[in-house]
């Protein structure tokens, strides 16, 4: 028999709606679209903070702007003259050039390595060929005396 105030009490529990009832069984509340939308603003917020900021200053014609409420004033802009433009094209045109040659050195240096490999192999190569033509021939000698000492063994046994 339960007591009469085990169902009040119950009802004050702070556990109390934190289940509900299933086919199968009492299972506990799911708080996942709370959790989802949590994780959302988090990585909303995340990438809000890494988002490279557009500098409004960037535009030619930009002279201020407002940021936080606060009236701020962009750099003086300095315009580039031709003789300027021309001398960093010089200057990118050399660096470029420079770049191709110091390339091009690199290739002719690691060909010239690799033509001395390849010959330092050629010559070990013929080396190697020309001992195994001496093991060959030296056993192709013992071979035939083996045979003449066989045919002169059988001859003098008739």
């Amino acid at each position: 028999m339960s007591s009469k105030f085990a169902i009040p009490f119950f009802q004050k529990s702070p556990l109390h709606g934190a289940y509900t009832s299933a086919a199968d069984g009492i299972v506990p509340v799911s708080y996942d679209d709370i959790h989802k939308d949590f994780q959302q603003s988090v990585a909303d917020n995340v990438a809000k903070s890494y988002a490279k900021k557009k500098d409004p200053c960037s535009d030619p014609s930009t002279v201020q702007y407002t940021e936080d409420s606060v009236l701020k004033k962009c750099p003086k802009k300095t315009s580039t003259s031709l003789a300027d433009v021309r001398e960093q094209n010089r200057i990118s045109e050399a660096a470029t050039i420079a770049e191709e040659q110091d390339i091009m050195d690199d290739i002719n240096s690691t060909g010239n390595f690799l033509e001395s490999e390849k010959k330092k192999n050629a010559a070990e190569l013929k080396r190697i060929k020309k001992e195994n033509q001496k093991k060959s021939i030296e056993s192709m000698d013992t071979y035939f005396r083996n045979e003449m000492e066989k045919q002169a063994y059988i001859e003098s046994k008739k």
